[in-house]
C-alpha cells in the first residue's frame, strides 16, 4: 500500500482566512490566456493542489467575469498523454501541461503574481481542447 500523503488542512484554513480578509491592496488586472500563480489550496480527492507555504501553483486565466473573478485551469509540470493534459509549452522555465479536468472559477484575491503569457495560438487550442473535453 502506498504511503499516505497528509494535507495540512489546517494550514491552508488559516491561509484561506487571511486571503478572504484582506482587502485588495490594489486592483489586479488580468487578461485571457495570462499565466498566474494562484493560491489554489489543498483541496480535497483527486482536486489540484497548490504547493509551498503559500499552496500556489500556476494558473492560466481563462475568461474573467468582472473585477473579482474569473475561470482558470492549473498548470502541472507532470507530462502525461492523456486526453485531459493539454502541453502548453514551457512556463517559469518548465515544461507545462494544461489540467482540463480542474478548470474552475478563482477569485482574484488568490493571485500572487503573473508569470507569463501563453502565445496567442497556443491560448485559443487551449480553449478549443478545453471546450471539446468538458462538452
Amino acid at each position: 500500500m502506498p504511503p499516505v500523503h497528509i494535507k495540512d488542512h489546517d494550514g491552508w484554513n488559516t491561509s484561506k482566512k487571511a486571503l478572504d480578509a484582506h482587502p485588495m491592496p490594489r486592483r489586479v488586472y488580468i487578461y485571457p490566456g495570462e499565466i498566474w500563480y494562484c493560491c489554489i489550496g489543498h483541496n480535497i480527492g483527486d482536486e489540484e493542489d497548490g504547493k509551498g507555504s503559500d499552496y500556489s501553483r500556476p494558473v492560466v486565466v481563462i475568461k474573467r467575469f468582472g473585477a473579482g473573478i474569473f475561470i482558470g485551469v492549473p498548470l502541472t509540470t507532470k507530462v502525461k498523454a492523456y486526453p485531459s493534459y493539454f502541453g502548453v509549452g514551457t512556463v517559469d522555465g518548465k515544461a507545462a501541461m494544461a489540467l482540463l479536468t480542474q478548470l474552475r472559477f478563482f477569485s482574484t484575491k488568490r493571485l500572487v503574481n503573473k508569470i507569463d503569457k501563453l502565445p496567442t495560438p497556443t491560448f485559443l487550442a487551449l480553449k478549443k481542447a478545453a471546450k471539446k473535453y468538458i462538452f
